[in-house]
């Protein structure tokens, strides 16, 4: 089965027409329901996925460009940090937050009007709270925080080295998923087919000053 046959599944189809009307047209301001939505859609494209040599292939280029996102994100916040430190007296909080892209996914097989309102349906904080907030990885830097690894934000050690958990183990054993993956794939609304084929990232970077240590306003950074 084509992926393209995937989304076109009858349930697909009813299912992403449902989430653009009440979405797009506000039939429905119940966010219970708009839930229910998105948890039924992933676990129908999950249960039509297929794991085959080139989905495996797909899914460790996602996870690399991922795990480059994160490291990027990593050393930028840090260097960040250490510069708004040299340039104030005041108590400096700094948080970075990637996401998925904030549009459609470019390189995904299935390019269709319905696709890319889903994706924003999906992609909503109203509807999606968690990912809103902490999206697929945050990282917070501050006085009180004590510098931690890069390892320490991928959650990668010697005891856990792949975040494969809810995928067959023979066909995930030598990815390296980093707990980004993990987290967005097991507390969001999208599926393995949405991930696949996302090799770019949108990063928030945000900067508090306190104000009570130097008349400094607290800003916002927006990243890529």
């Amino acid at each position: 089965m084509t992926i393209q046959e995937v989304y076109n599944d009858p349930r697909i189809v009813m299912l992403e027409e449902d989430i653009k009307d009440n979405y797009l047209l506000y039939f429905s301001n119940d966010d219970d329901f708009m839930r229910y939505l998105f948890a039924k859609r992933r676990d129908v494209l999950n249960s039509l996925f297929e794991y085959t040599e080139e989905n495996a292939k797909l899914l460790m280029e996602f996870n690399q460009a991922l795990r480059q996102t994160l490291t990027d994100m990593y050393n930028r916040t840090y260097a960040l940090y250490d510069q708004q430190k040299k340039l104030t007296q005041g108590e400096v909080e700094l948080s970075a937050t990637c996401f998925l892209p904030y549009t459609y996914i470019k390189n995904h097989p299935v390019q269709t009007e319905r696709a890319s309102e889903v994706w924003a349906a999906i992609s909503s904080g109203g509807f999606n709270p968690i990912y809103e907030h902490d999206g697929i990885m945050t990282l917070e830097v501050d006085a009180n925080h004590k510098k931690e690894s890069l390892m320490q934000l991928l959650f990668l050690d010697e005891q856990e080295d792949n975040w494969n958990e809810g995928l067959p183990r023979e066909w995930s054993k030598d990815m390296g998923l980093v707990h980004g993956f993990h987290s967005v794939y097991e507390t969001s609304y999208f599926s393995l087919y949405d991930l696949l084929y996302v090799r770019e990232f949108s990063l928030e970077y945000k900067i508090t000053i306190d104000e009570r240590c130097q008349n400094d306003k607290t800003g916002d950074i927006l990243g890529h």
